[in-house]
């Protein structure tokens, strides 16, 4: 019941945000929409195409910014009605002093478009076109937005209850589920509702990552777990460019807690299962590879380009860590500190519990994931983003970031015996009650800055300057419900009694 209870909070917070952010209020979100109804009339490549206005900063590097946005640039034909940036989205974007009221009243019916520049153009399309092709049903582009941003929270929400299945251990109960819960930020779901693939490829991630890493618990694996690594391995290798490097990571982890010999017992155990799902998961990366090398534009490498950034990292890791937990609008509009800090205090609180409580080959793999994350992070930091001389926003890596409170929780799961039975069944409760109120905190404070501004009232309903479809209560009473499914999962953890004793393969 418990990881019921998770999974249907957790879709309840993506319906909640796909419909209470305004329209075009998750970064770049018109740009991907005319990309993803793009893809879903057939037009994977689009044509040339370039901005007619290069508006990317005069500071350091801005041939290199401007080169790389042209090289990605290409341009659509849309449908009647459709075209984004004729429905007056998104305005007064960085101005969250103000409500979003150049959002209220009614827009002429949009022409049709020849030639819609989008410079996401030359990102991998396959996931776009699962959205396009709903988004290319509506009417109307701010109905299409909506329809389009529905499609991805459904497929997010797939995987996050996929996770939530994929942790779960009786024995050690909601503790079980404690990875999936800090992964899941604020942030994650934030960008799990919004147009673009970026949500998709974090969520993925975070799904492949909890299967992979329970491939190291004792016994046979559940009849679902090669399925479901097809469905998450093939949603990640087809999402963005940098999507089959963490199905990578995935595979690595999995077969360094079994062996080579363990993953091909693995395999012959259920073959029907596992090759297809191996081949599933083969077929999405070599898709995204010949993309990549027929389509998508490489930066190169200025090594003095690496060198500047990594002098920076301190302060960038600093920045990038807030933005994992809530950074919302164009990584605009912050949720307030304390509510982040702590969400990553309870970070650093389970990842220190599981390193104290694990057993040495359970440190030695959490070791690792700390240290492959830091290096993996930093390499793709330097030697990849930066060299577009753009600025580099924590949601490029954390797909990558999510391995480290996952890997923390499967350790816990295993060694929840350890644990007093009291402590046990305790601070779950805390835990669904912290993530509970920080998810609410995160969703009313982007509503509030765009209701009245982020100097308008806190309590804001009935007194909002602009209103998301269907009023503010239908999403207020999605966003409480799920926290309360979230503390209902809580409370079932102290009734829940977890066996003490060890079993035999535990290490």
């Amino acid at each position: 019941m418990a990881p019921l209870l998770v999974s249907i909070a957790l879709g309840l917070l993506l319906l909640a945000w796909a419909g209470s952010n305004p329209p075009g209020f998750a970064p770049d979100e018109q740009v991907h929409q005319v990309k993803a109804i793009g893809a879903g009339t057939g037009q994977w490549r689009g044509d040339p195409g370039q901005l007619p206005v290069l508006a990317f900063g005069d500071g350091p590097g801005k041939e290199t910014r401007e080169a790389w946005i042209n090289a990605a640039t290409r341009a659509f034909d849309l449908p009647e009605g459709l075209d984004p940036y004729t429905s007056g989205y998104p305005c007064q974007l960085f101005e969250n002093d103000k409500p979003v009221t150049c959002l209220n009243g009614d827009r002429p019916r949009a022409p049709a478009v020849e030639g819609a520049v989008a410079y996401v153009g030359t990102y991998v399309p396959y996931l776009y076109a699962i959205s396009g092709v709903v988004m290319v049903q509506m009417d109307e582009a701010r109905e299409a937005l909506y329809a389009g941003r529905t499609v991805n929270a459904v497929l997010v929400a797939a995987l996050l209850s996929l996770a939530c299945l994929a942790a779960w251990d009786r024995n050690a109960g909601l503790l079980s589920v404690s990875g999936v819960l800090l992964a899941a930020t604020p942030t994650t779901l934030f960008l799990g509702s919004a147009l673009g693939t970026n949500g998709l490829e974090i969520s993925a991630s975070l799904c492949l990552l909890t299967i992979a890493l329970r491939s190291g618990r004792p016994g046979e694996a559940p009849s679902w777990a090669w399925p479901g690594a097809a469905f998450a391995g093939l949603l990640l290798a087809t999402s963005r460019s940098t999507g089959p490097a963490w199905v990578v990571v995935a595979g690595a982890i999995a077969v360094y807690q079994v062996g080579p010999r363990g993953a091909w017992r693995a395999v012959a155990a259920r073959p029907r299962r596992a090759l297809p799902a191996l081949a599933v998961i083969a077929a999405g990366l070599l898709a995204t590879a010949a993309w990549e090398v027929l389509y998508q534009p490489h930066p190169g490498v200025d090594l003095a380009v690496a060198r500047e950034g990594l002098r920076q990292l301190p302060s960038d890791v600093t920045v990038w860590a807030h933005q994992w937990v809530g950074i919302f609008g164009w990584s605009s509009l912050s949720m307030p500190k304390w509510s982040t800090s702590l969400w990553l205090v309870a970070v650093v609180a389970l990842v220190s519990v599981a390193l104290a409580v694990a057993s040495s080959a359970q440190r030695r793999l959490l070791a690792l994931v700390l240290a492959g994350t830091t290096v993996l992070g930093i390499a793709l930091d330097v030697l990849v983003f930066q060299q577009t001389r753009f600025p580099v926003f924590g949601r490029y890596l954390l797909a990558l970031v999510v391995v480290v409170p996952l890997a923390a929780g499967e350790v816990l799961t295993r060694q929840s015996f350890r644990i007093p039975a009291r402590v046990r069944r305790a601070a779950p409760l805390g835990l669904a009650v912290l993530v509970a109120t920080v998810h609410v905190v995160a969703l009313w404070a982007n509503a509030r800055r765009y209701a009245v501004g982020t100097s308008g009232p806190a309590m804001f309903i009935g007194r909002s300057q602009w209103v998301p479809p269907g009023g503010w209560q239908p999403w207020a009473v999605l966003m409480l419900a799920a926290a309360a499914s979230l503390v209902a999962a809580g409370v079932l953890s102290v009734s829940h009694r977890s066996q003490d004793a060890p079993e035999a393969d535990r290490a």
